[in-house]
């Protein structure tokens, strides 16, 4: 079935918008870090109507979700969770892409060469196109006459290598047609005035009503009764609801959490106390720190109440500079730890300066080169820049400094005032580290500093520097902290992974985790594991796990693995295979029943009650103790009542009523309904009323819409195959 068929079905569905941002620039620097494939990119991923996915484009996709949520770091670097969810979006995207440039062949929707040469330099070039390959707005501006006429060399004009343009425009021309088609589908729908005018009528028609509930549970399921035929009914009329896009496995694991015991706690805290006499007699502190502690060498300057633990504070800032403290004891990452700490430094310093600055940018210096430039000509460019500072730098030695920002500085905004960035506060985020360090690490005022601040792709600018004066200053210390968690020894480990071993031998002898449990002190768990997890349940670096469990274990073998802190042992079975649960599947079963229970009961209800009128309506609580009979106020047709929201049916039947009138038996999800309309007060209508707001609110639902029949077309289709259980 085609997207326009499938929206043709669902056009009169109130959806919910499931996500569908297009596909956009795969970040090189991710890619080079290593997808989640590693060194499988040669893997199968998957398929779509016959068409291989491979790992390396997996990768690629993967790497691109990654870079749109904003998590712009290595794979290495990525939890678990992270990587989970990337992998399902990643999939999602893949398979939504695949979908709608299917629909665009059979349509006939294409990008042209000539429609491509106008996305890049024509008069609207392609905002994806500037941002990614253009460096953006402003300096697409500077090159678009070059690049209007010599569109083909469009690679000598990027802000980024030959290839990742290449990379870029491929994607590109993917976004415009995909474009295309959502612009169609969406162009199929049209809001008529009388959707307008009826959503205007249910928006502003409010309704006095009286409602009889009878729940469900007041019904013994005894008085009614479900056949297999009935089941079997319902589930060949709703099969699609069964299906199982993934695979799963079911494992069933014994886990031992691995803590320290009292004897590795006592091996901390004599290290800690070792190591305060050592922090005493050491002389390099910042390298004693670096090579000691678990956490980073801090080398900031504190104030009291500044950001160090109060005990610090309390205990530090009435001692001299070399005074040791410790062990004391804290928490990081949930984990007990022994500190010790050292006053390293003390300063009399401020919290603000009032700063002025010559911004020395590298821009007119680097114009000309691309990252295919040779090394000779990059060292020549960067060589004429330093000089070009250090000359900037010393002009301010025959003129003022006010004087040569105006003319010299490349900050714009500040260049006109002389340079004046007024007033800025140590720790600001608006200013690189090492330009808040030339400021706040010297007691210098009125001094004119010249600093290189480095940018994390390894280019840098200079900016030259005048602190005018420095605000109130207070007493700060630099205080270097030893930091040791309290972990599982080795003894700890290896008992644990003997007893783990143990339950593993006493399994492949036949016996079951349930009778091991008592006598090993065993905690049982399990889950119904699909190919792309990477956590399972609270166990974290699970990944190796879920292979095993789909691509090594056989029926009863056990497994060991080791987790940090869980040591557990695992048994693998057959699980759900991907295709349809059948109808007497436990839980499909299980889930129709309840459902055709419901059902029954709801007619049960109105055999029983027969007609309910004016005269026997508040009668309902006589017939089924336990009903409820309550009177709402100004009902809001579009909202329902607010006890009952997520009754769309009471919903309905209560937009239906003419004043006076009484529902017949509304079969809800909870319980059955009657409704008597005691007022109705209507929405006001004349030749002049205003519909746009409600037709305005009508298309917006538009691409949900389109949304919806794209997931539901890629969740029908056959001939997908998610063989994820191959990627690492």
């Amino acid at each position: 079935m085609a997207v326009f068929q499938k929206i043709r079905d669902n056009s009169l569905l109130s959806l919910v918008l499931i996500g569908g941002s297009l596909l956009l620039f795969i970040l090189t620097d991710f890619f080079q870090s290593g997808g989640p494939t590693n060194d499988n990119t040669e893997d199968h991923a998957g398929s779509f109507e016959g068409k291989q996915i491979s790992g390396q484009e997996f990768d690629n996709y993967f790497a691109t979700i990654a870079y749109l949520t904003g998590i712009q770091k290595s794979v290495a670097s990525l939890t678990d969770q992270e990587k989970q969810n990337i992998s399902a979006q990643a999939w999602n995207q893949l398979m939504r892409e695949n979908v709608l440039e299917a629909e665009a062949e059979k349509n006939g929707i294409k990008v042209t060469e000539s429609e491509i040469e106008d996305m890049i330099g024509g008069d609207h070039p392609f905002p994806f196109y500037v941002g990614r390959i253009f460096g953006g707005q402003q300096n697409y501006m500077q090159i678009q006459s070059k690049l209007r006429d010599d569109v083909d060399n469009y690679t000598q004009y990027a802000s980024v290598s030959p290839n990742e343009a290449e990379i870029i425009k491929k994607f590109g021309v993917s976004l415009r047609i995909q474009g295309k088609v959502t612009a169609l589908l969406q162009n199929a729908f049209y809001t008529t005035k009388i959707e307008s005018k009826n959503l205007y009528v249910q928006k502003y028609t409010k309704k006095d009503v009286e409602i009889a509930a009878i729940p469900y549970y007041l019904i013994p399921d005894s008085v009614v009764e479900v056949k297999d035929a009935e089941i079997k009914a319902y589930y060949e009329k709703n099969k699609g609801k069964y299906k199982i896009n993934n695979a799963t496995k079911k494992v069933i694991y014994g886990a031992y959490r691995v803590d320290p015991t009292p004897a590795d706690d006592n091996e901390i805290r004599e290290w800690a106390v070792e190591t305060v006499k050592l922090f005493k007699e050491e002389d390099n502190d910042a390298l004693f720190v670096k090579t000691e502690s678990e956490k980073p060498y801090d080398d900031n300057y504190y104030k009291k109440g500044g950001g160090l633990l109060k005990e610090l504070d309390d205990s530090l800032f009435n001692q001299p500079k070399g005074y040791v403290y410790g062990p004391y004891q804290g928490f990081e990452n949930g984990n007990k730890t022994y500190n010790v700490a050292k006053i390293i430094d003390i300063k009399d310093m401020a919290d603000s300066a009032l700063v002025s600055q010559i911004l020395i940018s590298p821009n007119k210096f680097l114009e000309k080169l691309n990252q295919n430039s040779p090394q000779e000509e990059v060292l020549a460019a960067f060589s004429k820049y330093d000089a070009y500072a250090d000359s900037v730098f010393s002009e301010i030695n025959n003129r003022n400094f006010e004087e040569v920002a105006k003319v010299a500085s490349d900050d714009t905004a500040t260049a006109k005032n002389g340079g004046d960035l007024g007033w800025i506060q140590e720790g600001s985020q608006a200013y690189p580290p090492q330009f808040l360090d030339s400021i706040f690490l010297s007691d210098e005022s009125k001094s004119i500093k010249k600093v290189k601040v480095f940018l994390n792709n390894g280019i840098y600018y200079y900016s030259l520097i005048k602190v005018r004066s420095f605000g109130p200053k207070s007493k700060k210390l630099k205080v270097g902290i030893i930091t040791k968690s309290v972990l599982p020894g080795e003894k700890t480990r290896n008992n644990y992974f003997n007893k783990i071993n143990q339950v593993a031998i006493q399994l492949n002898e036949g016996k079951s985790l349930t009778e091991l449990k008592d006598s090993f002190e065993i905690y049982i768990d399990s889950l119904n594991v699909e190919p792309a997890q990477y956590v399972v349940n609270d166990l974290q670096n699970a990944r190796e796990l879920v292979l095993w469990a789909f691509n090594e274990a056989e029926e009863g073998q056990s497994k060991v693995f080791d987790f940090d802190r869980r040591y557990i042992v695992a048994l693998a079975s057959e699980g759900q295979a991907k295709g349809y649960q059948g109808w007497d599947d436990a839980e499909v079963k299980g889930a129709i029943t309840s459902k055709l229970l419901k059902e029954k009961k709801a007619q049960y209800v109105a055999e029983k009650l027969g007609t309910v009128n004016g005269n026997n309506f508040a009668q309902v609580t006589q017939t089924f103790p336990g009903a409820v009979v309550k009177a709402y106020q100004a009902v809001d047709l579009e909202k329902g009542v607010a006890d009952y929201t997520y009754e769309g049916k009471l919903t309905g039947a209560i937009a239906a009523l003419k004043e006076g009138d009484i529902s017949s038996a509304v079969a809800g999800n909870d319980a059955t309904y009657y409704v008597r309309a005691i007022k109705s007060t209507e929405a006001q209508l004349d030749e002049n009323t205003n519909f746009d707001l409600e037709k305005g609110q009508l298309d917006q639902g538009v691409p949900n819409r389109v949304e919806l029949a794209v997931q539901e077309l890629i969740s029908e289709k056959a001939d997908i195959e998610d063989n994820r259980q191959n990627i690492r």
